[in-house]
């Protein structure tokens, strides 16, 4: 192999913008085997998509630590129970969730139950890795009595939004209940819970500091109990995007 391309190591600087001058740099050298640039270029598309996933866990952890306990602002003359909406659930989540870079969008899709629409969600991340999550909602245009009560329009409309309320919480893990006057829940994780966070970062070689930093604590005690979950994710895709770096770099 040619001595000026034996060695060719990763750029240290953002993963996207790293790419682009990689790819630029050694794209002027015509000795370089067209393998060997497939190769680095399919390396770094798998590191950004590692990075992307990372990022998107330690947003979540964030919103997750931020979000409130909706409260249930709508009465179910039918059954007699209380329901969040779908405005009161965006209203209290949105800009929480906007702010850390998500943005959530919706389809629909054939559902292969009989009589049912799939709801579709699309969670996804300013870096670029995205989630889908979906609700199969029967179309019901009748009452508890089995009387038509909708038409077949209204009920596909209901079905709809039931369908995205649902999934919207599902994205978000969104806890409802009774109005509490718009506190939300001030539950930290327990001192099991950090242990076992320390446990995994040590296991996955996550630097404690630079994990807590990048959730916006000053100690891993601060993190919310809401947060633990969303937390371990972003640990183990921290230690997958560390392991990638070092596989690229040999």
């Amino acid at each position: 192999m040619n001595a000026q391309t034996k060695d060719v190591a990763l750029p240290s600087q953002e993963p996207s913008s790293g790419m682009v001058a990689m790819m630029e740099r050694l794209a002027l050298n015509p000795e370089l085997p067209v393998e060997k640039l497939e190769k680095l270029l399919d390396m770094q598309i798998k590191i950004m998509g590692i990075e992307a996933e990372k990022e998107f866990a330690a947003a979540m952890a964030r919103v997750q630590s931020k979000l409130p306990k909706v409260a249930r602002d709508r009465n179910n003359e039918q059954t007699g129970s209380r329901y969040s909406t779908l405005e009161a659930i965006a209203a209290a989540i949105k800009p929480i969730y906007t702010q850390e870079g998500f943005s959530m969008s919706f389809s629909e899709a054939v559902s292969p139950k009989e009589n049912h629409v799939r709801v579709i969600g699309i969670l996804r991340h300013k870096d670029g890795h995205k989630t889908e999550h979906y609700r199969d909602v029967a179309i019901d245009a009748t009452g508890l009595a089995g009387k038509v009560n909708k038409t077949q329009t209204h009920a596909e409309a209901s079905s709809i939004t039931y369908g995205r309320r649902y999934v919207t919480c599902l994205a978000f893990d969104v806890a409802t209940g009774d109005d509490t006057d718009g506190n939300k829940p001030t539950d930290k994780i327990s001192e099991e819970q950090a242990t076992r966070l320390r446990t995994m970062m040590a296991e996955f070689g996550v630097e404690e500091a630079k994990f807590v930093e990048a959730l916006g604590h000053e100690k891993l005690e601060d993190m919310p109990a809401a947060g633990f979950a969303a937390a371990r994710i972003a640990i183990k895709a921290r230690s997958k995007a560390k392991s990638a770096k070092t596989e690229a770099a040999k």
